[in-house]
């Protein structure tokens, strides 16, 4: 609003004759106003300020601080994204390193994905120092309005390097991902087990010894060597000289498919034969032993009577199960132990029902050597075989995988 100016010529003035007009306060003084006897004054009105053309007009003022608050929302945005992103970095971290890789390819592999992630730990705190630091000047320069535009232009170019950066953040991620997946791939049962030690039957399956590859653990290739107590009933524990190698169980750890396992020995009570899930794993110990196939000296007897009677039921045709067979022959435990008087129980008395003449005259032979070999028997005696472990292919294709190792047990009366 301009200032309105109204000149009064005193030479024109008639009496009685009123002049209107505004005076502005800061063009007259009101006191010496009030002192005037001809004047009027109805009303004094504060001046309009000087045109100030280094302003910047409000539209546009509040245009500008709207875009500054928009990009500070987009960048508080970006911000949440690259701490998720950081987030994920590190439940990536934390997987990468419980892997635990055996073989040299796996060690180059895993080391190139620490260094992947190691770079992504990198660029994501640069982006948090530098989103820090451009947050701070964005809201410092956000209240400086001769600067807004310039800022606004810093700003929308930092969203777009930020982008970019997320997009390379992004890639890292995908690649430290694949990384970690071919790697969980390669780290299967078979490759912790040999990486533990263990020999692999090939594709199938891997054995894992308590003590290791009895290949290469100065046993010469034997995979126990035990001391039996008690007549052969009873595990005493590794022979002195084999302390360190001698194995009192092994793993049987299956591969990427189901098998079947056979175990050919007589040593000790262990299944035979059982199928395995793939990349199962089960523990065959060696601490029952079968006193019918590794008998002291003083038992001897005892595995005399178990091969006899078996070799009787072959002779006679007589077929008589396996449980039967093993309970009869125990009953001349008492001969072998004692040498001396045959006491027949009833399951004896069954044999000789069973296969006839042929079968007491066995009987009888069999109650002679044990009283005549309680005379001369010794302290103990050495049992050797091979343990025959075969892995059979239960899906299909007839592929069969077996590993051989040596054992042996000393029998103490």
């Amino acid at each position: 609003m301009a200032i309105d100016k109204t000149y009064i010529t005193l030479s024109d003035l008639q009496p009685d004759k009123t002049v209107s007009a505004k005076l502005y306060i800061d063009q007259y003084n009101a006191s010496q106003l009030e002192k005037a006897v001809d004047i009027n004054v109805t009303e004094l009105i504060n001046g309009m300020p000087d045109v100030n053309l280094d302003l910047v007009p409000k539209p546009v003022y509040d245009a500008e601080v709207s875009q500054s608050v928009i990009l500070q929302n987009e960048i508080n945005t970006l911000q949440q994204e690259v701490t998720d992103l950081t987030a994920k970095v590190q439940t990536l971290t934390s997987d990468s390193s419980s892997l635990y890789i055996s073989n040299d390819n796996l060690r180059v592999t895993n080391a190139k994905l620490e260094n992947t992630i190691s770079s992504v730990q990198q660029t994501t705190l640069e982006l948090r120092t530098n989103l820090t630091t451009s947050l701070t000047k964005a809201i410092n320069e956000a209240t400086e309005r001769t600067t807004l535009e310039a800022e606004n232009s810093g700003l929308t170019a930092q969203k777009n390097a930020l982008i970019k950066q997320i997009d390379t953040l992004n890639n890292l991620l995908a690649q430290a991902n694949a990384s970690l997946q071919v790697a969980q791939q390669q780290l299967s049962a078979k490759a912790q087990a040999v990486a533990a030690g263990g020999v692999s039957t090939g594709q199938l399956s891997t054995l894992v010894w308590e003590k290791g590859d009895p290949s290469k653990n100065a046993s010469q290739g034997y995979a126990y060597d035990m001391d039996l107590s008690n007549g052969g009933q009873k595990v005493k524990g590794p022979a002195s000289y084999a302390t360190g190698w001698s194995s009192n169980y092994v793993d049987i750890v299956a591969g990427p498919k189901d098998v079947k396992i056979d175990l050919k020995q007589t040593f000790f009570l262990i299944p035979s034969t059982f199928n395995m899930k793939a990349n199962e794993t089960k523990r065959i110990t060696f601490d029952k032993p079968n006193i019918y196939a590794v008998p002291s000296p003083k038992n001897k007897g005892l595995k005399n009577a178990a091969y006899a009677a078996s070799a009787i039921a072959a002779t006679t045709g007589a077929y008589i199960a396996t449980s039967a067979v093993v309970a009869a022959a125990a009953t001349l435990l008492p001969v072998a132990l004692g040498g001396t008087a045959i006491g027949l129980s009833g399951a004896v008395t069954a044999i000789g029902a069973a296969l006839g003449p042929v079968g007491w005259a066995a009987l009888g032979v069999i109650a002679i050597g044990s009283v005549i070999f309680a005379s001369t028997q010794k302290k103990y005696t050495d049992y050797t075989e091979d343990l025959n472990i075969i892995v059979s292919d239960i899906d299909g294709g007839g592929k069969i995988e077996n590993k051989t190792f040596k054992t042996k047990v000393h029998s103490y009366n």
